[in-house]
């Protein structure tokens, strides 16, 4: 392998079991506006995506969408500043990370739709903050499934796209991968199904992260 290789993982489903924080806080997030929450179903379906168009799209009126956002923004920095937030690292994700980190010319980043500042306190509460080359999140331009972050990504550490990997756990992660024409591996133990995955154009499903390396589909002719 003669060219850098860039891995890019999302974070909430991937790296991290973040699903029932983030269903409890956008279901106060409702409350405090006085609307109808929606399910924990309908939550989970939309992890990945902005916090504002996860919000509209589980029904929050226009007019109450940007005190709702801000409710959730301060309720999140109120529990981290309390104590580490209840998010761990799916069993296994340690270890292949820095599996993953160790290979001669391969990068880690991570391209998610949680918010720098929140993806940044995770990954130093796990330890691995030093394991990724590059960060991208809706902080620094547009979210899933819009190409940007991949783009932007391998842009910042001199990767070609054809030479990029996107590892997620949603619909939004395949689709946005496919859009920037890097590779995209599909994850079962997150929250889409791995049909849906690959009906958004998954080139592949991992069942569980030990002893898989994402290189290994740069050598073979089928992908």
């Amino acid at each position: 392998m003669s060219e850098p290789i860039l891995i890019l993982f999302d974070c909430d489903g991937t790296l991290l079991d973040s699903a029932a924080l983030i269903v409890d806080v956008m279901t106060k997030s409702f409350v405090s506006q006085d609307v109808a929450t929606p399910t924990p179903a309908q939550i989970r379906s939309r992890i990945g995506l902005n916090l504002d168009e996860v919000m509209a799209g589980l029904g929050m009126p226009e007019h109450k969408l940007l005190d709702a956002v801000a409710y959730y923004k301060h309720e999140m920095r109120r529990r981290r500043s309390q104590a580490p937030l209840p998010e761990p690292m799916f069993v296994g994700v340690e270890e292949w990370l820095r599996d993953l980190a160790s290979m001669d010319r391969v990068l880690l980043g991570v391209a998610t739709g949680k918010s720098l500042r929140g993806l940044e306190a995770s990954l130093a509460h796990h330890g691995i903050a030093e394991l990724f080359a590059v960060l991208r999140t809706p902080d620094h331009g547009p979210g899933k499934p819009d190409p940007f972050m991949v783009h932007d990504a391998c842009a910042h550490v001199g990767v070609r796209l054809d030479h990029a990997i996107m590892i997620g756990d949603t619909t939004y992660d395949m689709m946005m991968a496919r859009s920037a024409g890097a590779l995209a591996l599909g994850v079962s133990w997150g929250y889409h199904d791995p049909s849906e995955l690959l009906a958004a154009g998954a080139h592949d499903i991992m069942a569980e992260p030990a002893g898989f390396c994402p290189v290994d589909y740069f050598l073979r002719p089928d992908v």
